[in-house]
C-alpha cells in the first residue's frame, strides 16, 4: 500500500468527521431548561468535538502528505502547511472550549438548584463563548490562507486545475463570508457552510492522494 492511500483516506475520513461534528453540534443551550435537558445538551457537545478533535489531526496528516506532493521546494507548499497547523491549533482549542468546558458547565448547571449558581455559571458560558468563537475566527482565516496557498502551487504546477479553482473560490468566499457575515459567519450554520466547502476541496484532495496523485518536479 503505498502512503497516498494512507494520507488520503485519513483527509477523506477527517473531512467527513468534520461535517458530521457540524451536523450534530448543539445551536444553543438554555440555563432554566430541566438537568435532564442540560445533560443531554452537555453529552452532545462533548460527542460533537471529540469527533472534531480526532478529524481535523487525521486532515492534518492527509494534507501534511499532500503539501510533500506538492513539493516543499514550492513555496506555496510550506506556505499552505504551515498556515493550516497553525488554523488546526486554534480549532483544536475551541472545541476543547466548546465540548469539554462547556459540556462540564452544563453539567454543573444541571446539578444546582440555586438561580444565582446558574447565573454565574451562565457567565461563565458566555466567557467560553467568546474565547470559541475568537478561536474560531482565527481558524476560518488561516485555513483561508492555507487554501488559497496550495490552490496556487497547484495551479503553477499545472495540475489538477479544477481542484485548484474549487481551492481558491473557496477560499476567497470564506474570507469574504467572514467579511460581511458579522456574527452570522460563525454562528453554527455559518460555520457549517464554511466546513462544508472545505470538506468538498478536502475530499477531492484525498481522492487524489488516495490514487497516489504526485506533482511534477
Amino acid at each position: 500500500m503505498h502512503s497516498g492511500k494512507i494520507s488520503g483516506a485519513a483527509l477523506i475520513v477527517g473531512a467527513i468527521g468534520g461535517m458530521v461534528t457540524m451536523a450534530i453540534h448543539p445551536s444553543g443551550s438554555h440555563l432554566d431548561a430541566g438537568p435532564e435537558v442540560l445533560r443531554a445538551a452537555a453529552d452532545t457537545t462533548r460527542l460533537a468535538h471529540a469527533i472534531a478533535l480526532v478529524s481535523m489531526p487525521l486532515m492534518l496528516f492527509g494534507q501534511a502528505d499532500f503539501a510533500r506532493r506538492l513539493g516543499f521546494q514550492r513555496a506555496s507548499a510550506t506556505a499552505g502547511l504551515v498556515f493550516q497547523a497553525f488554523a488546526v491549533m486554534a480549532v483544536l482549542s475551541a472545541a476543547v472550549m466548546s465540548g469539554l468546558v462547556q459540556g462540564e458547565l452544563m453539567d454543573s448547571a444541571a446539578r444546582s438548584d440555586a438561580h444565582q449558581h446558574r447565573a454565574v455559571i451562565g457567565s461563565q458560558m458566555h466567557y467560553t463563548f467568546v474565547l470559541n468563537q475568537a478561536y474560531a475566527a482565527v481558524y476560518t482565516a488561516a485555513s483561508a490562507a492555507a487554501m488559497a496557498a496550495w490552490s496556487l502551487g497547484l495551479w503553477a504546477a499545472g495540475r489538477m486545475r479544477g481542484l485548484a479553482g474549487l481551492g481558491l473560490a473557496v477560499a476567497v468566499g470564506q474570507a469574504a463570508f467572514m467579511a460581511v457575515g458579522g456574527d452570522d459567519a460563525l454562528s453554527v450554520h455559518g460555520f457549517m457552510l464554511i466546513i462544508l466547502g472545505q470538506a468538498i476541496w478536502a475530499i477531492g484532495i484525498g481522492v487524489a492522494l488516495f490514487r497516489d496523485w504526485r506533482a511534477t518536479a
